[in-house]
C-alpha cells in the first residue's frame, strides 16, 4: 500500500491520511478483516508521528470503516455505502467544490471531462501494473528471493542487487531485508519499501556452530558479492570465529577441489549445488546455505503488497 502525504495542504494529514485508506477499502484493495500498517511502521515510513497515524485511524473506526483491537491494532471492517439518496447528496457537494476551483482555473467543460475519465481510468487500472522489485545486498539472494516472492504471491518481481538500485528509481513497491532496507528507501524515497526478516538453513548454522575456532570454512558461493554478506551472519548466528575462505563457482576455481578436502566443514549456495555435488564425498561436513524467506514473514508483508 502506498500514501502519499502533501505537506503543504490546507487539510490536516490525518485526514489525508483517512481519505486514502478510506479509498481503499471502498474499492477493495483493503479487505474486510485485514490488519491495517501499524501505526509506528506507517509513521515511520512517512516521516510523520504515530500519533497522526492513530487518529487517522479513529477517524475510521468513528465511520465503522476499522475496528481497533487490543494487540492486534486496527482491522478493516466491511465497508458499507451510504445509501443511494446520502451518496448523491454527499458527493453533489465534493463535485460542486471540485468544479468551482477547476472554473477558476480556467478549465472548460471538455477539460474537465477529460481529468475525470482520466481519474476513473487510474481507479479501474489493474494494480498489477504496479513495479515490484526485491532487493538484496548480493546478486544470488537477490534472484532467488523475487523467485520466492514471485510464486508466493503469484506477482511479477524483479531481483535487484543494492549496488544496481539506481537502475529501478520507477520502483513502486520495494522488498527488502530489514538490514538494508533504510539505505534502499534513502534511494527510492517515493517508493513503498517493505522490510522483512530472513534467516538462515538450520542446517548451515548447526554444521557451522560445531567447528572449533582454529577448524577451516569453506563458503562456495556463485557470485563474489555474497561472500561478505554470508560471512557475517554464519559468524552471527552460528558463533564461529574461525577462518572462513571462500570460492567463487563463477570464476571457475582450479582450486576448488584441493580447497574442499582441506576445509574443516564446506557449506555452498544453490546456485552452485550442481557443480559442487562431484566434490562433496571428500567434505567432511557440508550443508547448503541461503538467505531464505520464510512463510510467516511472507504472510506478515502480504498485506502491503499489491495483490
Amino acid at each position: 500500500m502506498k500514501f502519499d502525504i502533501d505537506r503543504a495542504s490546507s487539510t490536516p494529514v490525518s485526514e489525508q491520511l483517512a481519505q486514502q485508506v478510506r479509498f481503499l477499502i471502498a474499492t477493495g484493495q483493503i479487505s474486510t478483516g485485514e490488519t491495517l500498517p501499524s501505526t509506528r511502521s506507517l509513521a515511520d515510513r512517512l516521516g510523520i508521528s504515530f500519533h497522526t497515524v492513530r487518529k487517522a485511524y479513529q477517524i475510521l473506526v468513528d465511520e465503522g470503516l476499522a475496528t481497533a483491537r487490543p494487540g492486534h491494532g486496527f482491522v478493516a471492517s466491511e465497508y458499507r455505502p451510504a445509501d443511494k439518496t446520502d451518496r448523491l447528496e454527499a458527493g453533489a457537494e465534493v463535485m460542486a467544490r471540485a468544479v468551482q476551483q477547476l472554473v477558476s482555473m480556467g478549465l472548460d467543460e471538455s477539460e474537465m471531462e477529460y481529468l475525470l475519465d482520466e481519474q476513473l481510468s487510474q481507479i479501474q487500472a489493474d494494480d498489477e501494473t504496479a513495479k515490484v522489485v526485491f532487493v538484496a545486498s548480493f546478486t544470488e539472494f537477490a534472484e532467488s528471493g523475487a523467485r520466492r516472492l514471485a510464486e508466493y504471491f503469484g506477482l511479477t518481481v524483479d531481483a535487484v542487487p543494492l549496488a544496481l538500485l539506481d537502475s529501478h528509481m520507477d520502483a513502486d513497491y520495494v522488498v527488502a531485508p530489514f538490514p538494508i532496507a533504510r539505505k534502499v528507501h534513502e534511494k527510492l524515497p517515493r517508493a513503498d519499501i517493505i522490510g522483512i526478516r530472513t534467516q538462515l538453513p538450520a542446517e548451515a548454522v548447526e554444521v557451522t556452530s560445531r567447528m572449533f575456532d582454529h577448524e577451516t570454512l569453506l563458503l562456495v558461493v556463485r557470485y563474489s558479492d555474497a561472500i561478505p554478506a554470508l560471512s557475517r551472519r554464519l559468524r552471527s548466528d552460528a558463533g564461529f570465529t574461525g577462518q572462513i575462505i571462500a570460492a567463487v563457482m563463477e570464476d571457475a576455481d582450479p582450486r576448488l577441489g584441493s580447497l574442499v578436502r582441506q576445509a574443516d566443514a564446506v557449506l555452498y549456495t544453490p546456485a552452485t549445488a550442481r557443480r559442487m555435488r562431484p566434490h562433496l564425498a571428500a567434505a567432511p561436513a557440508n550443508a547448503i546455505v541461503e538467505l531464505r524467506l520464510t512463510g510467516p514473514e511472507l504472510e506478515r508483508v502480504r498485506g502491503q503488497l499489491p495483490l
